[in-house]
Formats: structure tokens, sequence, C-alpha cells
């Protein structure tokens, strides 16, 4: 009888443990399929009316989105994972392309050494003249043109999907000598960018028109640049998920201030330039409706907001070739980037509040360049550029451009 008994228990308990641990493997199951929610979905539970469909893409504005009463007060949710690109990806391409603005008028400028402050066919090379043949003051204007074309990779991470993005710049600009130590000028810059999500989960394409005004100050070997630029953004946007496929079109602006500060060390045919510079861009994108193609779940978006701070410390180092037609300088040049803002917040029609990704804090890119001084004042260069340690994105970028004094 007592064997009995002890066997009951035994079995008992070996019943009890399988329980338990088939219940725990059953919970861990479910942990892991809540928390693999499609980047653009909503699966916490929502007021809803008796007729509604079991679940719903959050944002939704099909009839079955359920309306708080009027003596509600409907809660907005916070919540990290998920957000909506657009204006993450947006902001990343416009720093890029502002924060690098001022680096291409200074290529196309095709000067060197100690003579930065002058336009090449203003200057005279130390240890003769190879590349200039003695310009009267009077020739004080100095058209150019730079074409730019970059493929960057974007990778995903919990909160945000990766994507492949193209894209090209056209910037049409000219400088103009006030004296000899200040040259002022201008931009038109135009920005075409293909931007392709991972998983065929959607694409983007993206013009901007910039306007760009520029100057620079000159006290011997040590300058100052001022660069501030206003741009208009036109947006399309094709998203895919589970739940169907959707198009949506929208329009934004920016605005951006820069200044930055360096000095020239010459010796011989070297010229080493440390510098320091400080970037602020604003812009916002329109609220928009996204409309459905296919399936449910198009959402209304509206106003987002993006700005960005960054910080930069570089140093380049120029040598000079004379050559019997002209003068050939390449360049090698590395930048430590600092962004000091964070992730921007993303409010669709449902109240639903979402916070993208901090955009990457430190990063690096390195550069080598080929600029080319002839004879008449013409100049022209190409470079090469990439990001290092970029915790998020790898991008290339190549660049071309030429000038010439009036």
């Amino acid at each position: 009888m007592t064997m009995k008994v002890s066997e009951r228990g035994h079995r008992m308990n070996n019943l009890i443990r399988y329980v338990a641990i088939t219940s725990c493997a059953l919970l861990l199951a479910g942990q892991s399929l809540a928390d693999h929610k499609e980047c653009g979905t909503y699966s916490e539970p929502q007021p809803q009316e008796p007729t509604s469909p079991p679940f719903q893409e959050f944002g939704s504005t099909s009839e079955s989105t359920s309306v708080p009463r009027p003596e509600e007060n409907p809660t907005v949710n916070e919540r990290p994972e998920c957000a909506d690109q657009t204006g993450s990806s947006t902001r990343e391409q416009t720093v890029d392309f502002v924060g690098g603005l001022n680096d291409r008028i200074t290529q196309a400028r095709g000067s060197f050494g100690g003579k930065r402050n002058r336009t090449a066919a203003l200057n005279q090379p130390k240890g003769g003249a190879a590349g200039a043949d003695g310009i009267a003051d009077s020739n004080r204007w100095s058209p150019f043109v730079v074409l730019d074309s970059s493929n960057a990779d974007r990778r995903a991470t919990d909160i945000s999907r990766a994507y492949e993005q193209d894209a090209d710049i056209l910037i049409l600009g000219t400088d103009y000598r006030l004296q000899e130590d200040l040259i002022a000028g201008a931009t038109l810059n135009y920005v075409a960018s293909d931007t392709e999500y991972d998983d065929n989960q959607g694409e983007a394409e993206s013009d901007s028109i910039i306007l760009g005004f520029h100057a620079s100050k000159y006290w011997g070997d040590t300058y100052l640049d001022a660069l501030l630029t206003y741009g208009q953004i036109d947006l399309d946007v094709e998203r895919s998920s589970a739940f169907g496929q959707f198009d949506s079109s929208t329009e934004g602006d920016f605005h951006s201030a820069e200044l930055a500060f360096g000095h020239l060390f010459n010796h011989n045919r070297w010229t080493i330039t440390p510098s320091v510079r400080l970037l602020n861009v604003r812009g916002s994108i329109d609220g928009y409706s996204e409309e459905t193609v296919s399936g449910f779940g198009a959402v209304t978006y509206e106003e987002q907001k993006f700005d960005s701070l960054n910080a930069r410390a570089s140093l380049q180092a120029d040598y000079v070739f004379l050559t019997d037609w002209g003068v050939l300088i390449p360049s090698l040049y590395f930048a430590y980037h600092h962004e000091y803002a964070e992730a921007d917040a993303v409010t669709t029609n449902t109240g639903v509040r979402q916070f993208g990704e901090d955009p990457a804090r430190n990063y690096r890119a390195g550069r080598i360049n080929l600029a080319a001084q002839f004879k008449r004042g013409l100049s022209g260069f190409i470079s090469y550029e990439r990001l290092i340690d970029h915790e998020l994105l790898d991008r290339d970028t190549v660049v071309i451009g030429a000038r010439v004094e009036l």
C-alpha cells in the first residue's frame, strides 16, 4: 500500500514538472511572437466596435477605426519601435548634402596652400607661376559646376528597416572676390535620390532644390567660412507591409547655417589645414495620408520635424606639383563628426506617437582628392569620399567639378 502511494506521488511530480516545462515553453514562444512586430503595425489592443476586425494596423483610416466618445480623453501611445523612416532618412540625406556643400565650394575653387583665399586664377603658387598667366585685378568672377554621386547602405536595427539609397547632386555656383581677403558667392543645387527598403518593404523618391549663399574671410592664413541654405523637398513614398501596399506624396522644406574656422600651415610645397565646423539644420515634412493600392491599413501622418546639430573637426594635407602645363595638387582629408540632435517624433492620426532611431553620435569620413590648375584660369578636381566607423551607414561618394575665371 505504501509502495502504491509512493508511485502515485512520483507520477504526480513528473506530471507537474512536465506541465510546468510545457507552460514555460509556450509562454516564451508567445512572448517571441508578441515581440516580433512589422514596422508600421500596431498590435496593442485598441477600443473597437463589436463589428471591428480582430486586429488592424495602427494608423488605419478605414471605417472600422473606433472613435473616442466626446467625454473620453484619447491617450497618446508612445513607443520606440517601428517608427516611420521618412523623416529620419530625409534628415540623413539633407545633413549629408548641406554638410558637404562648403567642401564642394572649396574644392571647386581649385585653391591650394596658403593661397586658399584666392581663386586659382588669381593666385600664383609658391616656387613659380605654372598654373596662372597673371590675371588682372578686374577678374573677380569665378563660376563653377560640381557633380556629386553617392551610394549608401543603411543597416537594419530593432526599430528601423535597412535600405539602399542612391543620390545624385548638381551644383551650379559662382564666387565673387569683393576684396583680396573677402569672397562671397551663391549656389543653386539640385538633389535627386532613390531609396529602396530591403525585403521589398517599399521605396521612396526625393527631389530637392536648394539655394545657398556663402562667404569666406581671411586674415593671412587663417580663415572663416559661412554658409546659409534654404531648400524645398518633394517626396514620393511607397510602403509595403503584410497588410497591403500604400502610396503617398508630400513636401517639405529646411534651412541651415554653418560656420567653419581653420588655419593653413605651409612648408615648402606642403600645406596642412586643421579646421573645426558647426552645422545646424532644421526642417519639416508636411503631413500626408497614404492611398491604399491593395489591402488595408493606410496611415495618415502629421507634420514631421527634423533637426541636426553637427560638429566636425578635420585635417587636410595638400602637396603641390609644378608642371609645364599647370599645377597638380593631390590631397588627403580626414574628419571626425559628432551629432548632438536626438531622434525625432512621428505622430499619426490615431494618436500613436513613434520615436525614430537616434542618429549616429560619432563617425568619421575620409577623402582623397586630385585637383589640377591649368593656364587661362581653368581648373578641375575629382575626389572619392567614404564614411568610416558609422554604426548605421556605409556610404561612398564620387565628386567631379570644374571652374573658370572670367
